[in-house]
C-alpha cells in the first residue's frame, strides 16, 4: 500500500483539539495518513496529469489511508472517522465499506503495511518510538510491539529490499535510516534524498519490488527508482499544490502511481441558507447564546477565501483577512496559516450537528451557538504549529487586532478556554 504520512500538531475548535486533525509539515510516507482533506478521489493509473478513477468516498472529516485489504494485488481506500472506527473499502468507487472495526486508541497516529509479507496490509499504531503492529484486520493485542528511532521522527513505511515485506524508515531532515527488518537496532542504510522540508511520498514506481521515495513540490512529484541519492528518474505534475496526496497500485499491474483527494469549493460544500449580510447587522459572534441565525447564511453573505477558496467567512470579513494575510507574508515568507480542515472558517448548522453528535462536550459547541456559524471566526494551524509561545502565534496574537481578528482573552494562555489556534472577527 502507499500513502503519504499524516502530520501531526494542534487543528481548531472541534477538529482541533487533537493532533490527529491538523499538523506540522513533514515526511509524507506509505503506510501512513494522507494530511489532506476532502472525500473526492482522483487516482491515475500511470504518470500522466489524467485521472483515472474519480469517486467520492466517506465524509469531508474522514482520515484517508491506502492498502491492499483483501490481498488482491490491488490498492483501495481505508478510512478513520472522528470516533476512531476504520471503514475499508475494497474498491476504487463510491459505496459502504465492506468492513469496520476499532484498533488502537483515538488519536494514536496509525500506518499500514504487510507486515508478514502474507499480501495483506493491516494496521500498527506509533506511540513516540514504539510500534504496536497488528498481523489482521482486527481489534486486540499487537502480534509485535518494537522501538526504533526517536520519538520525534518523521516514519516512513515500504518494502525496501523487494522481500514482500513492509519494514519502517525514519527521516531527520533529508536524512533517511532504512531498516530492514521489523526489528531495534541500527538502520541498515542511510541514504539522503531532496530537501529537509520536502513532503515524501513512499511506492513502487517501476514494478521492480522495491519501495522508493519520491518528494513532492507543490504539485510537482520528482521519483528515483532506487533508494539512493541523486536526481530523479522521472518528474510528473499532477493535481493542485492544496491536495492530499496518495499513492498506490490502483489497477493490480505491480506499480505505483498517484492519486489525490480534494476538498469541494466552500460555496459547494455549504447549503444556501436565508440569512443575510444585513440580518447579521451587530451580531455578537461570542455571545454563545443559541441563535437561528447560526450557521444559516445566504452564499450571499458567504465570501470565498481569495487564497484558500475551499474556505468561506463573512463578506464583510475578506477584505481585513486578505490584508492581514498580506502582512503576515511579508513577515514569514508564506500564506496565512488557516487551517485546511473542513470547519475551521465557516462553519454550518448541519456541521455544527455532526461535530456534536460525534465528539460532543467539551471539543464541540452545541449547535446554534458557535462562533464559525457566523462566518466571523477562523482557526489556524495545520501545516504551521500555532502554539502558545510559538513565534507565528505571537505574532498573529500581537498583529491580528490591526485587522480585525482576535485571539479573546478566554482563548488565550491561562484562559477559561485556551485555544491558540482560534481568533474571532470584532469589527
Amino acid at each position: 500500500m502507499r500513502v503519504r504520512r499524516w502530520v501531526t500538531g494542534a487543528v481548531a475548535g472541534v477538529l482541533a483539539v487533537t493532533g490527529a486533525l491538523a499538523g506540522a509539515t513533514g515526511a509524507g510516507a506509505k503506510g501512513g495518513q494522507s494530511e489532506g482533506w476532502g472525500h473526492d478521489f482522483y487516482l491515475s493509473d500511470s504518470f500522466s496529469s489524467e485521472a483515472s478513477t474519480v469517486f467520492t468516498y466517506g465524509v469531508q472529516t474522514d482520515r484517508y489511508w491506502v492498502g491492499d485489504w483483501d490481498g488482491n494485488g490491488t490498492d483501495t481506500i481505508g478510512s478513520r472517522n472522528l470516533t476512531n472506527v476504520f471503514s475499508i473499502r475494497n474498491a476504487n468507487s463510491s459505496g459502504r465499506p465492506h468492513r469496520q472495526f476499532g484498533y488502537g486508541r483515538p488519536w494514536d497516529v496509525v500506518l499500514v503495511g504487510d507486515w508478514d509479507g502474507d499480501g495483506v496490509d493491516t494496521l500498527a499504531v506509533r506511540r513516540g518510538n514504539v510500534y504496536h503492529v497488528k498481523n489482521s484486520l482486527a481489534g486486540g493485542p499487537a502480534d509485535i510491539v518494537l522501538a526504533y528511532g526517536r520519538a520525534e521522527d518523521d516514519v516512513l513505511v515500504g518494502d525496501w529490499d523487494a522481500d514482500g515485506v513492509d519494514t519502517l524508515a525514519v527521516r531527520r531532515g533529508a536524512q533517511y535510516f532504512v531498516k530492514n527488518s521489523l526489528r531495534a537496532g541500527p538502520a541498515d542504510e542511510v541514504v539522503v534524498y531532496g530537501r529537509p522540508d520536502d513532503d515524501v511520498l513512499v511506492g513502487d514506481w517501476d514494478g521492480d519490488g522495491e519501495d522508493t521515495f519520491t518528494v513532492r513540490r507543490g504539485r510537482t512529484y520528482y521519483m528515483a527508482d532506487r533508494v539512493r541519492p541523486g536526481p530523479a528518474d522521472r518528474v510528473v505534475v499532477y493535481g493542485r499544490e492544496t491536495d492530499g496526496a496518495l499513492s498506490g497500485d490502483w489497477n493490480g499491474d505491480g506499480r505505483d502511481s498517484l492519486g489525490l483527494h480534494r476538498l469541494r469549493p466552500a460555496l459547494e460544500r455549504h447549503a444556501n441558507g436565508w440569512v443575510t449580510q444585513a440580518q447579521l447587522a451587530g451580531v455578537d459572534a461570542t455571545s454563545g447564546r443559541l441563535d437561528a441565525r447560526n450557521g444559516r447564511l445566504s452564499h450571499s453573505a458567504l465570501c470565498p477565501i481569495p487564497f484558500l477558496t475551499t474556505h468561506a467567512i463573512s463578506c464583510r470579513a475578506v477584505n481585513d483577512l486578505v490584508a492581514f494575510d498580506r502582512a503576515y507574508r511579508a513577515r514569514f515568507g508564506s500564506p496565512l496559516p488557516i487551517n485546511h480542515a473542513p470547519f475551521t472558517t465557516y462553519r454550518s448548522y448541519a456541521d455544527q450537528q455532526y461535530i456534536w453528535e460525534e465528539t460532543g462536550p467539551p471539543t464541540a459547541a452545541r449547535p446554534g451557538r458557535s462562533p464559525h456559524g457566523y462566518g466571523l471566526a477562523i482557526d489556524f494551524g495545520g501545516r504551521v504549529d500555532i502554539e502558545f509561545g510559538t513565534q507565528p502565534y505571537l505574532w498573529l496574537r500581537d498583529n491580528g487586532p490591526r485587522f480585525g481578528w482576535h485571539n479573546m482573552p478566554w482563548n488565550r494562555e491561562g484562559g477559561s478556554n485556551p485555544e491558540a489556534w482560534h481568533f474571532d472577527y470584532r469589527r
